[in-house]
């Protein structure tokens, strides 16, 4: 309907001022909720940063700022977004907030361990490798993510992060055969 003409003139012409213009506008904001991880991935710093979260009116106010300085896609990240909250209110209000101020799409970028339980658009999961990979840099939790990916499958979209590097490229084709086998 109406609404998803308004979206593709919205980016139409972003892609024109982009593409054409060659000016550089924003599209996509990223809120880091929380630092708090269940997780202590080989690499990763975020956990030491010790930040406090996020305050529900922090949260609502930077959607706020971000709407108007242009963005219309968010994504939410962490350490570990699901195990953000402010009082009763978790990642689950912060997707619904940010819809309700237009934002077209809410992506939530997880570890998967804690669940896929969100209404995000997408839902971005952390795996970098089949089990032994994954032990080695997150640990022993690859089943957990697995099962949830697959429980997930065909009810919401959710992607796969896989990062490449030295320790990774060498299983990037089993780890594909993997994805496409767990739809």
């Amino acid at each position: 309907g109406y609404d998803m003409v308004c979206r593709l003139c919205f980016y139409a012409s972003f892609v024109w001022r982009f593409v054409v213009l060659r000016r550089a506008e924003p599209l996509i904001y990223g809120i880091a909720v929380t630092d708090r991880c269940n997780l202590a991935c080989r690499g990763c710093a975020i956990p030491g940063w010790r930040r406090p979260d996020l305050g529900w009116e922090q949260l609502v106010e930077l959607l706020r700022r971000a709407y108007r300085r242009g963005f219309r896609e968010v994504y939410y990240s962490g350490g570990e977004p699901m195990l953000w909250r402010d009082g009763a209110r978790t990642i689950e209000d912060a997707v619904r907030e940010a819809r309700r101020q237009g934002f077209y799409h809410v992506h939530v970028y997880t570890n998967g361990t804690l669940g896929l339980e969100t209404s995000a658009d997408l839902t971005w999961v952390s795996v970098d490798g089949l089990p032994d990979t994954y032990e080695r840099r997150r640990g022993d939790h690859f089943a957990k993510v697995e099962s949830e990916l697959r429980a997930s499958a065909g009810r919401r979209k959710t992607a796969v992060i896989y990062v490449v590097d030295r320790e990774t490229a060498a299983g990037v084709e089993p780890f594909l055969r993997w994805v496409r086998d767990t739809r």
